[in-house]
């Protein structure tokens, strides 16, 4: 009987050893996957706002499987550190801009900033990255190569010149003093204009000194830093695209069950995408309704004209072909699936 008793007793310790180890299992699983997400700029720019609402989405989607601990503002990784970051897991995800920053990493993928290609619609240009690298090969295999999965690319605003004169002919460019660097300096130097890669935090002074004619510039930014205060003149016409990229460590990622790993990926191509488009339109809008009422006068070229424009950057393009030859890439087919990938997908 005694014996009985130790057996039952002995029984039932390991029915609640065993349903105790289970609430464990249940409890360990059931702790959400933490993502540590860096970020060069603040929060609440029309991008990072977009990038907070995605992975706020994810969260949901996902039934709180996932969550996300937010380092704005470089205040884990510099801004052309967070590739690095990512990559040795520093942090888990993040906008690394390493296209830009990076470019001897990423020498096919240059051709994004080559001037005047596809064209100012931010949805399209975003879209169609995307889609090439989905489709091409050669471009997937330079973003993969780094050992990160890429979440999404994303063009934020396109280049523009903004002026104290009116440019439209190409030879209104020549003898002016623009800010200008990169691709951009060649191609107001090759027009007779006189480039300067002075710092953008010295542009305002530089203007309203008159040590400048005009500036290399973005919508938003020259609202933020009030270059409408003396550039009165603003051609509408893209001129090239600031770029950047979202990445997510491997291991982190395969961390997920499966249908969580989908609808991380999927949301950031989808619901990303809807966001920023959102937020970007809204604030160009109002910026260039600003500079209206403060007498900028926003114009088009003709085609005529901006076919010009475009002739003076052949042979910045015509450098990128033969680079690429060298690689045995053909970068001129890249340049026109792009084209091709832009058209399909411009709003009208």
């Amino acid at each position: 009987m005694k014996k009985k008793g130790v057996l039952i007793t002995t029984m039932a310790l390991a029915l609640v050893l065993a349903l105790g180890l289970a609430y464990s299992e249940k409890a360990l699983s059931a702790e959400p996957i933490l993502i540590k997400y860096a970020d060069p700029s603040k929060p609440n720019t029309d991008r990072t706002q977009a990038a907070e609402d995605t992975m706020r989405e994810i969260e949901k989607r996902t039934g709180g499987q996932v969550k996300h601990e937010f380092y704005w503002s470089q205040s884990l990784l510099k801004a052309k550190d967070v590739l690095k970051g990512i990559q040795a897991g520093t942090c888990d995800a993040g906008d690394a801009t390493a296209v830009i920053y990076q470019k001897a990493r990423f020498p096919i993928w240059q051709f994004i900033q080559l001037l005047f290609i596809g064209g100012v619609d931010q949805y399209a240009v975003t879209k169609a990255c995307n889609e090439l690298y989905d489709a091409n090969p050669i471009l997937k295999k330079e973003f993969d190569d780094q050992g990160v999965q890429l979440l999404s690319t994303t063009a934020l605003t396109p280049t523009i010149i903004m002026s104290k004169k009116s440019l439209r002919d190409v030879e209104d460019f020549k003898g002016l003093r623009i800010r200008a660097r990169g691709s951009v300096s060649k191609w107001v130097a090759s027009l007779g204009a006189a480039p300067n890669p002075m710092s953008f935090y010295e542009v305002p002074e530089a203007l309203a000194r008159g040590v400048l004619d005009a500036t290399q510039s973005y919508v938003y930014a020259s609202h933020a830093y009030k270059h409408h205060e003396h550039c009165k003149y603003l051609p509408l016409h893209g001129i090239s695209h600031i770029f950047v990229d979202y990445w997510i460590n491997l291991n982190t990622l395969n961390r997920m069950p499966p249908d969580v790993r989908k609808i991380y990926l999927d949301t950031w191509r989808d619901f990303y995408l809807g966001q920023c488009v959102k937020y970007h339109d809204r604030a160009r809008e109002k910026h260039l309704s600003d500079f209206r009422e403060a007498g900028v006068n926003i114009y088009t070229l003709t085609p005529d004209q901006l076919a010009k424009w475009k002739e003076a950057a052949k042979p910045m393009h015509e450098e990128y072909y033969k680079e690429m030859e060298k690689k045995g890439v053909d970068g001129r087919k890249i340049v026109a699936e792009y084209q091709a990938l832009y058209d399909k997908y411009e709003r009208k």
